[in-house]
């Protein structure tokens, strides 16, 4: 016969609750900031054919242009998300809206004849067809053709058009539809039918006309800035705050901050600090941004978020305690960095990466680094990741006096994080063809790479020496080996991920943002409780 010991199950009880708190996900990327789980369990090494075990699924949480694209947060048992839910009125009433004509290759500025003609050669022509799968020969060729046909001075707005309209080929509006529909500019047509007359008259080939149709909205869209808060063992809905938002395209994409019983998150024009626990509102702040995708870092009693400046709330209040206006963006999240015992922030601008001083917001140095995102750090080591196609992987040495760049490889990505790992850095990513690739740490040499199916923007977690990561535009999420020796999946199942989105893992477990509610799935093998036999 065998029975449980009480003493082995108060050390099992005990393990269990020291793990389920030090093996949250509290904020964007993690407990370090960096993609990695501190504490982990064992996970399994591979999965069934089905996929990992689904332990709950929520309730209806829109994403993408209905939701946002902001990633979870897990902290105390408990799953926080930031949804940016819009709702879609029908409307009869149909305006063709002067920005939707502008992205769609119009401008307002005369363009003169030869230029006209030149592009309309340029962009129908075997020369530049041959670049349609070749981005970088692609840009090259724009810029050195922008160059010859332009002259210096009329390159910032015929420049840019002339790039534009190159770069769409054959896909590029013919003028007269340009000039047609820039007569309806802001026009409103009381009904669906009165624009397709008009539609009629024009003669728009029904490819056209669909096409067009696309920018016209057929609805009213309202948003409200909401936070929800689940239950992590079930899924189950705990709280929900919203208030009235700002209607956009994209909105914010925010990954909520849990911190000293306290929630905080940038809504797409107000930030929000929450009571972690029941929901009710703290504070808000109006800010100058929109759309920010950072969040916030909490640290000394002050939460610091990009907002246009590097903004210091004051986190019980929500008063500004400092701003620098020498760190700007709206992407990229602050990280701790701690060296002699003292903390600074590293901070990746718009074109600058800065080391900055909490307390008050002193910009320690900045070098010149273009990306939007959020850096990797372990001790002094620090990853970025941009989109410059020959040196769009870093690595630099941090010290107080700067960062200094160790080596570059190579590819590029427009957002999606690094990892570090024992030596070598892991990242997704390369346009148009994207790959996983492993670099050695000390001297930036490329140990392999793989083919990975379309990641953009989705960043990737270590645990347990392995690697999650979203792949074909979330339609994948796999399970990879984090070995410099060779590339080796372990598992990979199909899901419906929403595009754009990060995983968030604690206690084994993974939950994910799908298309239309989040969704929490078993990671590790089943345990087998520890037992004594009886003498």
């Amino acid at each position: 016969m065998y029975k449980f010991s009480s003493s082995v199950i108060l050390c099992f009880f005990l393990t269990t609750t020291l793990t389920a708190m030090a093996d949250d996900w509290p904020q964007w990327r993690g407990p370090a900031r960096n993609g990695v789980a501190t504490s982990s369990p064992v996970l399994a090494s591979s999965w069934p054919v089905g996929g990992p075990a689904c332990i709950w699924k929520s309730d209806l949480i829109p994403s993408d242009k209905v939701g946002g694209f902001g990633s979870p947060a897990i902290s105390g048992g408990k799953v926080y998300l930031y949804v940016n839910w819009k709702t879609k009125t029908p409307i009869p009433q149909r305006r063709f809206k002067e920005q939707s004509l502008k992205q769609m290759g119009w401008i307002p500025e005369a363009i003169p004849d030869d230029l006209r003609a030149a592009v309309e050669t340029a962009r129908i022509s075997e020369e530049r067809l041959k670049l349609k799968d070749n981005p970088e020969e692609l840009n090259a060729w724009l810029e050195t053709w922008v160059k010859k046909h332009v002259a210096e001075a009329d390159q910032p707005i015929l420049g840019r058009w002339a790039t534009d309209r190159l770069r769409r080929g054959a896909t590029a509006y013919p003028f007269a539809m340009l000039d047609a529909l820039a007569t309806i500019r802001d026009r409103e047509f009381n009904t669906p039918e009165e624009l397709d007359s008009w539609f009629n008259e024009q003669k728009f080939s029904k490819e056209w006309k669909d096409k067009t149709l696309y920018w016209i909205p057929t609805t009213n869209d309202t948003s409200c800035d909401t936070v929800v808060c689940l239950d992590a063992s079930n899924g189950s809905l705990l709280w929900k705050y919203e208030v009235p938002g700002r209607a956009s395209d994209w909105g914010s994409s925010s990954t909520p901050c849990i911190a000293d019983g306290r929630c905080f998150v940038a809504g797409d024009s107000k930030v929000f600090c929450l009571d972690a626990n029941t929901g009710k509102l703290l504070w808000s702040e109006k800010t100058e941004a929109q759309e920010i995708a950072a969040s916030f870092i909490v640290l000394d009693g002050l939460a610091i978020l990009p907002a246009k400046s590097l903004t210091a709330f004051d986190a019980q209040t929500g008063a500004v305690r400092w701003t620098q206006q020498a760190v700007d963006g709206t992407k990229a999240s602050p990280v701790l960095w701690q060296h002699e015992g003292k903390k600074y922030l590293i901070c990746q601008g718009e074109k600058l990466l800065s080391c900055v001083e909490p307390a008050a917001g002193a910009v320690v140095w900045s070098t010149p680094n273009i990306t939007k995102v959020t850096p990797a750090i372990i001790g002094d080591d620090l990853v970025t990741f941009g989109n410059e196609s020959k040196t769009g992987l870093r690595a630099y040495a941090l010290s107080t006096s700067g960062a200094t760049l160790r080596w570059t490889v190579s590819l590029a990505d427009r957002s999606a994080c690094p990892l570090i790992d024992r030596g070598y850095v892991y990242a997704v990513g390369g346009m148009p063809k994207i790959k996983l690739v492993c670099v050695s740490m000390s001297a930036g040499e490329l140990q392999w790479e793989q083919p990975f199916g379309n990641s953009e923007y989705s960043s990737p977690l270590l645990a347990d020496g392995k690697i999650l990561a979203v792949k074909d535009n979330g339609k994948t999420l796999s399970m990879v080996q984090a070995l410099p020796e060779k590339y080796q999946e372990l598992a990979k199942f199909n899901l419906p991920i929403t595009r754009f989105t990060s995983p968030a893992l604690s206690q084994g477990r993974v939950v994910l943002r799908l298309n239309e509610a989040l969704a929490c799935y078993e990671l590790t093998t089943p345990p087998v409780p520890p037992i004594q036999a009886i003498p």
